[in-house]
């Protein structure tokens, strides 16, 4: 009875030294898809007194990232997105024509983040960015226009 005893308990302990996973000491390349929503209201003065308050628009973001390990505790992480984001002036002290004054800006932003991994559930992220205008529309344009 103790051999069955003690072969039983065996198979036990070998079955369980061979189901552990391997833990990984180095980071591997992954990617991904990047989403947001923007809600912005903000105000711009020309400097000569007068300023240009935009009121309160939503937009959305929408794009792919990949995730390049330098290190084990930094890496690159390229992105690409397009946004969308609406525009609506709320008041005006401004004289000169503006870019939009109740329409929609698209654009493709291209950052390019350096990670930086803190601890286990921390990243710090910073790097530069380029935007390029896609598409400008001013609804208030075609507005005046119409009538």
């Amino acid at each position: 009875m103790k051999r069955v005893f003690l072969f039983c308990l065996s198979c036990a302990i070998a079955v369980s030294l061979y189901s552990q996973d391997e833990v990984k000491t180095h980071y591997s390349v992954s990617g991904g898809v990047v989403g947001a929503v923007n809600f912005s209201q903000f105000r711009i003065p020309e400097g000569n007194g007068n300023t240009v308050n935009y009121g309160f628009r939503p937009g959305w973001a929408a794009g792919l990232y990949l995730n390049l390990p330098v290190a084990n505790a930094f890496s690159i992480e390229p992105q690409v997105l397009y946004s969308s984001q609406n525009y609506r002036i709320r008041s005006t002290s401004s004289l000169t024509p503006l870019l939009v004054n109740d329409g929609r800006i698209e654009f493709v932003s291209v950052p390019l983040a350096l990670k930086f991994q803190a601890g286990n559930m921390i990243a710090i992220t910073a790097g530069p960015q380029l935007d390029f205008i896609a598409r400008v529309a001013d609804n208030s344009a075609s507005a005046a226009q119409k009538s």
